[in-house]
């Protein structure tokens, strides 16, 4: 009888204790588009990841496609793998990060503008715990410019950075 009390009490602890890894991917090397991924897993399960990108001559990095699955959303995972980000690009050289909060979905959503604002203003505020400010006035014009000539529809207002 107590065999099986401790036998119980061990798978317990195994399922109380999980395995959580972070682990990066170079996506694509070049000089202009260099993008890494670092994946966020529990017991080989993918909950999500962060890509970013080195910018060319500089130590300045973007974050970019933080996504978390949407069944394991709200539970701090994306606040884990932000912070684990952050630590890894400062602990590479990193002298600044900027992100972009848009509520970026591998699946086809169709939302209304308010659900969406209701997204980006989640994001803001996970970015500011994260210790990200609004990003100046320069980099988001040009940001906006860059925005445009590669087709992207973001809105730069919402463009953040942290410095180290």
């Amino acid at each position: 009888m107590q065999k099986n009390f401790f036998l119980t009490f061990g798978l317990l602890c195994n399922s109380l204790y999980s395995c959580e890894k972070f682990e990066q991917v170079t996506i694509e090397t070049g000089v202009l588009n260099n993008i890494t991924e670092i994946n966020y897993r529990i017991d080989n399960e993918r909950l999500g990841f962060l890509q970013y990108t080195k910018i060319p001559f500089f130590d300045f990095y973007i974050a970019h496609t933080l996504y978390v699955h949407p069944m394991r959303r709200c539970h701090g995972y994306g606040k884990k793998l932000l912070a684990h980000a952050i630590d890894h690009l400062k602990t590479i050289g990193a002298c600044r990060i900027y992100i972009q909060p848009g509520p970026f979905e591998l699946t086809m959503t169709h939302e209304s503008p308010s659900e969406r604002k209701a997204k980006i203003e989640k994001l803001v505020k996970l970015y500011t715990q994260a210790g990200f400010e609004p990003a100046d006035k320069l980099t988001k014009f040009l940001a906006s410019i860059l925005y445009t000539v590669i087709g992207i529809g973001e809105d730069t207002r919402y463009l953040m950075a942290k410095k180290f």
